[in-house]
């Protein structure tokens, strides 16, 4: 069976067609992530020795319950979005492990430490998120799956903003 030369031309002009509606943008430099973590380690607010029930001198930090969180956003002309979150809360000798997901306009920065001790401190953490575009994003930063905070911002190269963290019953 002979083919017509439309006929091959069309088929090939259908393969095409299929082949570039398929085709998607994995470039990784455009994907959202995540970069450059870091924390302070646990913040002394005040410290006080005792003597234990063994006789030893022993060291206790203390948690800065009053201490204002917050976070400041900045961006920068890379189209990166470096996010500083001042005075979060988690256990003492906290392990991080942070990541976000990213989902339309929606921004979720994952800040988790498990629990591993009885004591409480206040970290600085940093992080550095993007490639963003100029246009309005709605940040939500969790920390072990609970929510801190919902803040929208307008991302620019230009942008820096800081806003406290309000918590209710604390």
């Amino acid at each position: 069976m002979k083919m017509s030369f439309l006929s091959a031309r069309s088929l090939l002009l259908s393969c095409l067609v299929i082949l570039l509606i398929s085709c998607k943008d994995d470039d990784p430099a455009k994907t959202i992530q995540l970069r450059n973590h870091t924390e302070s380690g646990c913040k002394d607010f005040a410290s006080y020795s005792n003597t234990s029930q063994t006789g030893r001198q022993q060291t206790k930090k203390m948690v800065d319950f009053n201490a204002t969180e917050r976070v400041a956003l900045k961006g920068n002309d890379k189209g990166m979005l470096n996010v500083f979150h001042e005075n979060a809360l988690f256990t003492c000798e906290a392990v991080f492990t942070c990541s976000v997901d990213v989902s339309g306009n929606t921004i979720v920065i994952h800040e988790d430490a498990p629990p591993s001790t009885n004591c409480m401190c206040n970290y600085d953490l940093t992080s550095e998120v993007g490639p963003l575009e100029n246009k309005t994003y709605t940040l939500i930063i969790k920390n072990n799956n609970l929510v801190v905070c919902t803040h929208q911002f307008q991302y620019s190269s230009t942008l820096d903003k800081t806003f406290e963290i309000q918590h209710s019953g604390l």
